[in-house]
């Protein structure tokens, strides 16, 4: 029987910065990786929890006990940090281990939105127009950009640091947020074009394999920013949970205009080598144009999850997705 290890962050106290409502986020770890575990037993392999936790020592202690044939890595922290998701990812490939979903190089260039963004504009893709606050001198210029703008933490995922305060009217209203933000999660901002479009995700999985769009349906009351933020990620029953459904699939969506999202989404997959399983997430401009907001390797995976939804929703069932995303690290690792 083939050996799984289901590694998961399980951050629970160590969380040090940001909100206190934080932890609403990070302490979904150990239920994916239940979900994930529960998925593969049922698919025939063997799985083993394996929870991070906060010394390294003890984690490569106990995969060498293990001894997996691989290991399926939904861990998005280490120590409640989320920068270093592509570190656990790193210390897999050091330790040889092989392992299901994408690998550092994709997982680090995503988490610096700045850098993605570089990327994804240099290999000719449309991408919202930004600038880099820095926290170091409390600046940005930002000639050539007209508001509103988005201001949101350099690098975080999740919709971390982002609130309706986070959409700006005025320069200097987004210099303020930027500063403020900047602050309190002790790293460089970007101040960002608010595309005033619909909005849309597109999954990627095993090896090239595009979902349709799915679209996030803002229905939110008046006065409030079309935005997905902290609380619509996060917290149930709140008014930005309750205004943010998603659509899957979108509904209403010209040919032209899916085979644009689906080609960006393939696009914006190969040019940061992702592998497995991703999210892309675009926004249509004033001209109705799409253009990539960012790009997610390993987003959440869990059965009610948007990825989840919508592989279901094009034929895949869960369990078949999670065995399905394992098998792409056998094939890697040559039957092991």
């Amino acid at each position: 029987m083939k050996r799984v290890a289901v590694l998961y962050n399980d951050d629970g106290d160590l969380l040090t910065k940001g909100a206190s409502d934080d932890r609403l986020a990070w302490d979904g770890g150990p239920a994916v990786g239940r979900e994930v575990a529960g998925a593969l037993e049922r698919r025939g392999f063997r799985a083993y929890e394996v929870p991070c936790g906060s010394e390294i020592k003890s984690l490569v202690d106990r995969l060498e006990r293990l001894n997996p044939d691989i290991v399926f890595n939904v861990c998005e922290s280490f120590e409640g940090e989320s920068r270093l998701e592509a570190e656990v990812a790193s210390l897999l490939e050091v330790l040889r281990i092989p392992f299901a979903g994408n690998d550092p190089l994709a997982l680090g260039i995503a988490h610096d939105k700045a850098r993605c963004k570089e990327l994804l504009k240099g290999c000719g893709l449309p991408v919202a127009e930004w600038r880099v606050f820095s926290a170091g001198t409390l600046t940005a210029d930002l000639a050539g950009l007209a508001p509103p703008f988005i201001v949101k933490p350099r690098c975080e995922d999740g919709s971390h640091g982002l609130t309706a305060r986070s959409v700006c009217n005025s320069t200097d209203e987004a210099l303020a947020m930027a500063a403020e933000t900047s602050a309190i999660w002790r790293q460089d901002c970007l101040i960002e074009e608010f595309l005033p479009g619909r909005e849309f995700n597109v999954g990627v999985l095993f090896k090239n394999l595009v979902l349709p769009p799915s679209e996030i349906a803002y229905e939110l009351p008046a006065g409030l920013p079309n935005l997905v933020t902290f609380e619509a990620k996060w917290v149930r029953g709140s008014v930005y949970d309750r205004g943010t459904p998603v659509r899957i699939p979108a509904e209403n969506v010209a040919e032209r205009l899916a085979e644009q999202l689906r080609s960006l989404a393939l696009a914006a997959w190969r040019a940061l080598g992702c592998r497995d399983y991703a999210r892309i997430d675009l926004r249509l401009d004033a001209a109705g144009d799409p253009r990539i907001l960012e790009v997610n390797p390993n987003p959440d995976i869990s059965p009610d999850a948007g990825l989840a939804r919508a592989a279901e929703k094009a034929g895949i069932p869960y369990d078949e997705l999670i065995a399905g995303i394992a098998d792409c690290a056998f094939a890697r690792a040559g039957g092991r």
